[in-house]
């Protein structure tokens, strides 16, 4: 066996642990929002089983708060958990705005999309990305487009989101909050 070899094993199963405990289950988890309620509580706390230290919020970084199309950020804090990857559920009511594109931001700068889905009619979102690169911190997580159509809107985290650090056996998302556009 050639010894430059020797990384291969260790990068699969990474790669696989990644793929399991991020990208596992989504698909299911968008069909099953199609009953979902449409919005949530600002600011609302997940589930006490998931609870952890991280957390997620949504921003509005647009200068010309007159403007239709709004730039938005999903911003996270993660002080002491070493984040491997997210999987981002975003709810609004349709009737107020749309989502016109999401990518990843600049705290997770080396992460894979690994599920993108924007779901105009219903309301919803799904991101999910992933590192081998671990990291804690604050910064962008997510950036995203949106079109406000009539009045005032918003946009919220779902608290099935999930993030997922190293060495942690559960999510450990602990605060969420969205934003309101007027």
């Amino acid at each position: 066996m050639n010894s430059n070899n020797g990384w291969l094993v260790p990068i699969l199963s990474a790669t696989v642990l990644l793929l399991a405990t991020v990208a596992v289950g989504p698909l299911q988890k968008f069909a099953a929002f199609e009953n979902a309620p449409k919005q949530e509580a600002s600011g609302s706390t997940v589930e006490e089983k998931n609870l952890g230290s991280v957390e997620l919020s949504v921003v509005d970084v647009s200068g010309d708060t007159s403007s239709k199309t709004r730039n938005l950020e999903i911003r996270i804090s993660s002080l002491t958990e070493k984040v491997t990857g997210v999987e981002l559920l975003l709810v609004f009511d349709p009737n107020t705005i749309s989502v016109s594109n999401i990518s990843g931001g600049s705290f997770l700068n080396s992460a894979t999309v690994l599920q993108k889905e924007i779901d105009n009619k219903k309301g919803l979102v799904l991101f999910t990305i992933g590192t081998l690169t671990p990291k804690n911190g604050s910064g962008t997580l997510v950036e995203l487009s949106a079109i406000v159509k009539s009045g005032r809107a918003e946009i919220s985290i779902s608290s099935d989101s999930k993030v997922t650090a190293l060495g942690a056996d559960k999510s450990v998302l602990g605060r969420v909050s969205g934003v309101k556009i007027q």
